[in-house]
């Protein structure tokens, strides 16, 4: 819609025909939002934003093939160190668990948010 916007498209019938998801359902409310004059000014800042997302989105997917690429040759190191985050976290939970039963036998009304 907003590309269609950029680029001086103004018939509000035509742009709801772009709305999707939930915007579907309220074309008639998305036609009365759309009635109204846009500057050539204003398409140009469109066009200018919708630009620089799509260089923003290259960028994102080039540094993550870049990443993906580097950290591959150290991939047994990195499922190493997955794997001991979560017998850590693990642990922690235990020992947590462990506590609020201790805390329940010793502190039960505190515990229950009672006292």
């Amino acid at each position: 819609m907003l590309h269609a916007i950029a680029e001086g498209e103004d018939n509000p019938e035509t742009l709801a025909n772009f709305a999707r998801r939930t915007m579907k359902k309220k074309k008639d409310e998305l036609k009365l939002a759309l009635k109204g004059y846009i500057s050539d000014h204003q398409r140009l800042m469109i066009k200018t934003i919708l630009n620089h997302i799509d260089f923003l989105t290259e960028q994102i997917e080039m540094l993550d093939r870049e990443v993906a690429t580097r950290v591959s040759i150290y991939q047994e190191d990195v499922e190493r160190l997955d794997s001991i985050q979560l017998e850590w976290l693990n642990k922690c939970l235990l020992n947590l668990e462990q506590m609020l039963r201790i805390n329940f036998l010793v502190y039960p009304k505190c515990v229950l948010g009672q006292g």
